[in-house]
């Protein structure tokens, strides 16, 4: 019985190491989610910038695939 109860009280152990790691998973997801949009957000800015800089400028636009 005692073999028993050390089995369970491993496998509840790990169950929480799980949960942890979920938890940590789903925390960093957001937060490169969010790092995304940030970046995103930054690129787009950027490119408005140098299709100003650039407006006389075709070829280089064109370079840039801007």
């Amino acid at each position: 019985m005692a073999t028993l109860l050390d089995n369970l009280d491993d496998l509840t152990g790990t169950g929480g190491d799980q949960d942890t790691a979920e938890r940590d998973a789903i925390e960093d997801t957001a937060e490169r989610d969010a790092t995304y949009a940030a970046l995103k957000t930054f690129m787009k800015e950027l490119k408005g910038t140098a299709r100003g800089a650039l407006r006389g400028k075709p070829g280089l636009l064109a370079k840039l695939e801007l």
